[in-house]
Formats: structure tokens, sequence, C-alpha cells
């Protein structure tokens, strides 16, 4: 059986499995009744996104500085911890991967573990159905480091957390099949991503739009025509790397067709349990299946003058700016200073955004 404070502890975490706001305050409760300063949770692939898992409120600079910096790229705790735990060693503790010439000599101690006062380090780990973590826990200089008796206790933790990170993914999972239902409720076609840029999941809207123009290869979003799956690759790469592009979505043209419109978001927060790794959602809309507003229409509905309402339209026919000034037969600049105005009158602030507002109201006047 657990110690009393433990298991409270550890109740807490069952708790924060359900509700992402209470990892926190739980890790520090855990981190409380072991012995430990403080607690990070790794995923054995580490990523960009080890960031976003749980972590003790004081190692925020901790975890940044070890994604920013490289370290969860060649950490020689992982190097060494995750071949013993491969040969059925559940709990790996300082002294079984280092020495104190390891100490001295491996960059990682030096540059960032002591530093940021972490000299004892002790590794809790443990699977959900769909990766392996370590709940990486510390003790400063001025501690002693992981005994034998906290390796019992940590071993008798383990099985808890992979309970609790299999529940909190399921959350994740739910949250985000509601919110990819209220876009096949809606028939909108969409692809969730990881940070790598990789499929997670898609809508039946977008199952429905793979073919010769756009698939998926490999977890990724592409295209049997090399120049279209250049141009989507460096689309997702760009969000990926950069964040949204205010230039609007990518067009991908088709022969004899009206071209599809592919759009880069990143995942809205609602949809985003903890231990869900879905960081962006690419739109799909085929213009094929989209009816086109009139100008009289976004004159009307957003108060446009002839001029803006002839580039709203040929923006939402799936042009670059400089294509529907070109198509105007306007300077690029002149254009310009009709979206900003048309921006202005429709209260949207990017090109994606306005096009997505001149489809609601033309589904609107349609349904």
């Amino acid at each position: 059986m657990l110690p009393e404070g433990v298991r409270a502890a550890v109740d807490g975490l069952y708790e924060a499995g359900f509700e992402r706001g209470l990892w926190q305050a739980g890790l520090a409760r855990l981190c409380d009744a072991i012995g430990a300063d403080s607690a990070i949770t790794v995923p054995r692939v580490a990523t960009e996104d080890t960031i976003n898992l749980p972590f003790s409120s004081d190692l925020t600079e901790f975890a940044e500085r070890f994604v920013v910096d490289g370290w969860h790229l060649d950490d020689y705790r992982a190097n060494r911890g995750w071949p013993l735990t491969d040969r059925g060693q559940t709990i790996v503790l300082e002294q079984d991967i280092a020495t104190e010439e390891d100490h001295q000599r491996e960059p990682i101690y030096q540059e960032l573990m002591l530093p940021y006062g972490k000299k004892w380090w002790g590794g809790i780990t443990f699977k959900s159905p769909s990766r392996q973590y370590v709940l990486s826990v510390f003790r400063g200089a001025k501690g002693e480091m992981f005994s034998e008796d906290d390796r019992l206790l940590f071993g008798a933790i383990s099985g808890h957390l992979a309970r609790v990170v299999t529940t909190a993914e399921r959350v994740g999972w739910v949250q985000t099949s509601l919110g990819l239902g209220m876009l096949d409720a809606l028939n909108d076609a969409a692809i969730l991503l990881d940070s790598q840029g990789q499929v997670i999941e898609m809508t039946r809207g977008a199952e429905h739009m793979m073919g010769d123009s756009l698939t998926v290869l490999g977890r990724k979003v592409t295209s049997h025509n090399r120049t279209v799956a250049r141009s989507v690759s460096a689309a997702i790469s760009k969000v990926v790397a950069e964040g949204p592009d205010a230039s609007g979505p990518l067009r991908i043209e088709r022969p004899g067709r009206r071209p599809l419109l592919l759009d880069v978001l990143p995942v809205p927060t609602r949809f985003d349990g903890v231990f869900f790794f879905a960081r962006f959602i690419v739109l799909l809309t085929d213009l094929d299946r989209q009816p086109m507003p009139s100008a009289a229409l976004l004159k009307q509905a957003f108060g446009l003058t002839p001029a803006e309402a002839r580039v709203a339209l040929e923006l939402t026919s799936g042009l670059s700016l400089s294509e529907a000034a070109e198509k105007c037969g306007i300077a690029r600049e002149t254009a310009k200073t009709h979206l900003n105005s048309i921006f202005f009158k429709t209260d949207t602030n990017r090109q994606g955004a306005l096009v997505g507002l001149i489809r609601s109201v033309m589904a609107r006047r349609s349904g």
C-alpha cells in the first residue's frame, strides 16, 4: 500500500487526468509526498511538445531550456536509462546511469542540471497505449540521492501514472473527436497534425478529398504531383515553424476543375488535451462545392465598395492578393489598400478569416 500522503497525491493526479488545469498542483503535491523538489513528464521520443506536458511550476525556465537548447535530442539520462527499462527496470535512478565523473564532464549536467539546482535524478517510467513516458523527479545539491526505498515507492507509483496518463490521453481524444465531429457535421474537411506536421486524424470530408491532387503518404499530407507536393510541404512546414501565414490558404490547381484551398492553423485550445499531441489543423476547401458570392451580396452584407467587392470575390475564389490585383486590373498596392478596408469593414485581420466569413454568409444564404 502507498503511504497516506502519497496515496492522496496520486488521487489528485487521477483528477488531473480529467482536467488539465490540475496537473501542476498535482505534481507539486506528489513531489512533497515523495521528498522531491520538482518533476517533469517526458515522452520517450522527446520533441518540442515536451514543453507542453506537465511539469512543476519552478521548472518553467528549465523546461524551455531543455527544448530550446536541444537537450531533448541528446539527453544522456535517456540514452542510458531507456535501455535499462527495455530490460525490465521500471525505475532508473541517478546512480544506475552516472558517476561523479560523469557529473563533472557531461555538458547537460554542467550547463543545465546544476545551474538549475537539479543534482539528483530519478526516473519513473510507465506506458500508455500509445507511448512510453518517464516522470523525471529531482532533488537539489542539499538533498541526498534517491535511495533503494525510494525505488520501491516509485515502483508502486508507476502503475498509477500509467492509468492517469491513459485517462488523460483518452480525454484528449474525446475532446478532439467532438471537435472533429462538429466539423464533420458541418461537412468540413479537416486534418489534424502533430508538432512535426504528421497526420494524426482526419474528418470524413477530408478523406473524400484524397486523390490525385492531394493524399496522405507516410503520415504526411502530400500529392502525387511533385510541384503540388513541394508547395504543400512548404506551406505546412512554414506554419509549424513560424505560425499562421497571413497570406491566406494555399491554392492547389486541378485540371478542368476549380482549385482546392489548403489552410494550416493552430489547433483551437478547446480541442487540445494535455496528453494529446495534435498541434495544427489543416482545413481543406473544394471550390467546386462552394457557391460563389455575388458582388451585390458583399456590398449589401459588409458595405463594400464595388472595387472592394471585386477584390474580395477574387480572394474568395482562391487567388492571392497579387493574382487578385492582376485579375482586377489594378496595382498590388491598390489591392492592398482595398484589402485593409475590407478587413476593417468585416472585422477580420487575415485572408483566411475573411474568406471563411464570406463563405459562412453564403452558406446561410443557401441554407
